[in-house]
């Protein structure tokens, strides 16, 4: 998999093609300022109960995975993609100078589009801070296809048809922007971007999802075992120790459930009973 990744993320020219494709966002997404350090946040959310945000980190356009974060969201917000955007952006700002974090970005990608941008920029004015911020766009097939710049322009790395083909030469396509001049931006400087900004968004989209699983499950397991009587927190925790999954619990015997450390016979006994209600008359 992690062959697949590399292989996909650098294209056939390798390394020259992955640096090349962080000097083109530099360009289009920084003016120019060398970019070193990016930070991708997407929110996954499934309903209100399991709502994550995820920072991912890319060094020099590969994946620095011990620097990568999660963020668990606020229940009490309504769901609001923005407002989650601009709460995850406020945490890690927040702690800049914390060196568990790293180094300050040079440039921060947000999945999302003008929406998620404007949110993010308003952010950074708000807390007085002057870092490169771009959106990451997919098309209707749910590939990445773009980029948006902190000026609202949208910057299409794909064809009107879709197609990301390496063969021809396609305008830089500035959606909503006023100079009516386009630059020829070459199919293998585009191409390269392009994977950069997938494998960066892809690896955003896959870490906030395994995050909200972990939330989703959890919160599964907690309400599994929460209705049986005489099972608090303390019992929850040592039953989960002792078996690991919920399924090896429930498969338990009830001679084999005593014998688990903190746990009375009576207990026991009601945990086996909530396994197993046709024993139960």
């Amino acid at each position: 998999r992690e062959s697949l990744h590399r292989h996909t993320l650098l294209g056939g020219s390798g390394q020259t093609a992955l640096q090349e494709a962080v000097r083109l966002l530099s360009d289009l997404a920084a003016a120019g300022n060398p970019v070193h350090r990016i930070e991708a946040i997407d929110i996954s959310n499934t309903g209100e109960h399991d709502r994550a945000g995820s920072l991912v980190v890319f060094q020099d356009g590969k994946p620095l995975r011990q620097q990568y974060r999660h963020f668990r969201l606020n229940k009490e917000q309504e769901i609001d993609d923005y407002a989650a955007m601009q709460e995850v952006l406020r945490r890690r700002l927040a702690r800049l100078e914390d060196s568990e974090f790293g180094s300050i970005p040079d440039l921060i990608l947000l999945d999302g589009g003008k929406g998620h941008v404007s949110a993010g920029q308003s952010v950074l004015n708000e807390l007085g801070l002057a870092i490169p911020m771009a959106g990451m766009v997919k098309d209707q097939r749910h590939r990445t296809r773009g980029l948006v710049t902190a000026d609202g322009t949208v910057i299409e790395l794909r064809d009107p048809a879709g197609s990301a083909s390496e063969s021809t030469d396609l305008p830089l396509l500035l959606a909503d922007s006023s100079n009516d001049q386009t630059d020829l931006l070459s199919a293998p400087r585009r191409m390269s971007l392009l994977r950069l900004l997938t494998a960066v968004q892809d690896e955003a989209h896959r870490f906030a999802g395994s995050y909200r699983k972990k939330l989703q499950n959890k919160r599964a397991t907690r309400f599994t075992l929460e209705g049986i009587k005489g099972i608090g927190p303390a019992r929850r925790r040592a039953l989960l120790e002792q078996f690991q999954t919920i399924r090896a619990i429930s498969e338990a015997t009830l001679e084999t459930l005593a014998d688990t450390p903190g746990l009375s016979h009576d207990a026991a006994e009601n945990v086996y009973r909530h396994f197993h209600p046709e024993e139960n008359s």
